[in-house]
């Protein structure tokens, strides 16, 4: 056998050579919108074209006649973009380590509702610094000094922000407004580069024009939380968010689409867009795994705690699959585009259920760390008349409760934010469009395919009332549901004459 050293070597020719789209004439250029991608450029949203399956034999031809390229302009933006989100990964762990911090930690002082309230407002901001760096990456297609400099700039924001934001609700000295200032600054920073760019790009303008209008009050709404404290701040802020995505909203209608006349408020690639969003949803599940391992939550060996975990990585499981399993449609229209109410319903959909998963991972956690803990009220030992009460026992059974009313809580917010998950799921799967001719599937209805998720929320809404029941129980009950509606939908989704084993080839 011939060692590495000693492999044959063949001659480099010139149809292994690959052109690069670094092509650069200028540093500073004048700013451009990016062209809508052409096919096989992007990424296809429905599967109109007839799905070719290549055998072996065809892709060893294929191999052989030609080298795929090794540099793909589309994948080259794809990793720069995780780098991206590499940075939202760690504000998502802080804000989530924040919200368990303060919903159940005995330290803390606020109760979980004012902890769940907290949790959404700055989850919220950090969505929306996200999203607004999205659409500005896939608006612009200038590819200079500028545009790489302010990608940094945002990028600096987001991380000053994300070791910032569990000190705007603080109830201490520590309470400060920096991750609110920093939100600002971004925000300002966007409206300020469009403006340059609207110098250039006439078809900005009005656009332009517009945002700045709306965003002047919202601003003025975000400005005035600095000298107001909780729990003001929070509504002024859950007020000053709410509006933004209503005016977001509103700028994609139909009749300012038009006003804009060669500006479309949507997505110029929204293709690509749609993997973005779903790619986020990946890093809020990719969170909940995370903590699974981070901090040793499991213990040594195969503790008590292992097999609550190994149920809780088959819900994360689970969800993932029903969330891109989508309807089970073979050939569908997506919801961004179809009417625009659709494709505002598709996003604000997947901001409930980000919310959602969230919170899901938070409470399943400390039911890890407590897995066959009921929340019932802590009963009195029995004590002999003679005997007495010590402090020691005292302190011993108020924690206990505390760790009992924990408990109820994190079943609570398990029960309802799973719900809302697969809720959220389900609506998504019904916003499309099904395009596929009956009796393609076994089970053509797709209501009857999804009607398992509906019930489904029913019974994880129930679960948390029994508080005789230990949160390690309720969660294993939750992912035999789970894999059940895992089930039924693969059952009903198989082709029209498919079978439970493969037939062997002849």
């Amino acid at each position: 056998m011939n060692s590495i050293g000693q492999l044959p070597r063949r001659s480099t020719v010139l149809v292994d050579a690959e052109e690069s789209h670094h092509k650069r004439h200028a540093l500073f250029k004048r700013p451009r919108i990016a062209e809508p991608p052409s096919e096989g450029t992007s990424f296809q949203l429905s599967n109109n074209l007839p799905t070719h399956h290549v055998t072996s034999n065809e892709s060893a031809v294929s191999t052989a006649s030609q080298s795929a390229p090794i540099y793909n302009p589309i994948v080259e933006k794809r990793r720069f973009e995780l780098f991206i989100d590499l940075i939202w990964v760690g504000i998502i762990g802080q804000l989530s380590e924040t919200f368990s911090e303060d919903a159940y930690s005995p330290e803390s002082d606020a109760s979980t509702g004012q902890a769940l309230g907290n949790f959404i407002i700055t989850f919220l901001i950090a969505w929306r610094m996200w999203k607004f760096l999205q659409e500005f990456m896939n608006k612009y297609a200038t590819n200079d000094m500028i545009e790489s400099w302010f990608t940094l700039w945002i990028l600096v924001l987001a991380m000053l922000y994300g070791n910032n934001a569990k000190y705007l609700f603080a109830r201490d000295d520590s309470q400060d407004n920096i991750a609110l200032a920093i939100y600002l600054i971004a925000r300002v920073s966007f409206l300020a580069i469009e403006a340059v760019y609207a110098l250039f790009i006439t078809s900005l303008r009005r656009p332009l024009m517009a945002r700045g209008i709306a965003a002047a009050p919202v601003i003025a709404i975000w400005a005035g939380s600095f000298w107001v404290s909780y729990p003001a701040k929070a509504v002024m802020l859950l007020i000053a968010v709410v509006a933004e995505f209503s005016i977001q909203a509103l700028l994609t209608t139909p009749y300012f689409e038009h006003f804009f006349r060669e500006e479309n408020a949507r997505p110029t690639d929204q293709d690509h867009w749609v993997e973005r969003i779903r790619d986020f949803f990946i890093i809020i599940l990719g969170e909940n795994v995370l903590n699974l391992i981070r901090g040793n939550p499991l213990g040594r060996g195969l503790s008590k705690h292992c097999g609550t975990g190994i149920v809780a990585l088959g819900i994360y499981y689970s969800l993932s699959g029903l969330y891109f399993n989508r309807d089970h449609a073979r050939r569908f229209i997506h919801p961004v585009k179809r009417q625009w109410w659709r494709a505002e319903a598709w996003l604000f959909t997947h901001v409930v259920m980000f919310h959602a998963t969230l919170i899901l991972g938070v409470s399943t956690l400390f039911i890890i760390a407590n897995p066959y803990v009921n929340a019932l009220p802590a009963e009195s030992n029995q004590q002999e008349v003679t005997e007495k009460v010590t402090p020691e026992s005292k302190a011993e059974s108020t924690d206990e409760q505390q760790i009992r009313d924990f408990m109820y809580s994190a079943k609570w917010s398990v029960g309802a934010s799973i719900a809302l998950v697969v809720i959220c799921q389900l609506i998504l799967a019904l916003l499309s469009r099904n395009l596929d001719k009956p009796g393609t599937m076994k089970v053509d209805n797709r209501y009857i395919r999804l009607l398992p998720r509906f019930l489904f929320c029913i019974v994880a809404v129930a679960l948390p009332a029994a508080r005789k029941m230990a949160g390690s129980y309720m969660l294993a009950i939750l992912l035999g549901c789970l894999v059940a509606t895992l089930w039924w939908e693969w059952i009903c989704s198989m082709d029209k004459g498919g079978r439970v084993f493969e037939q062997a080839p002849k």
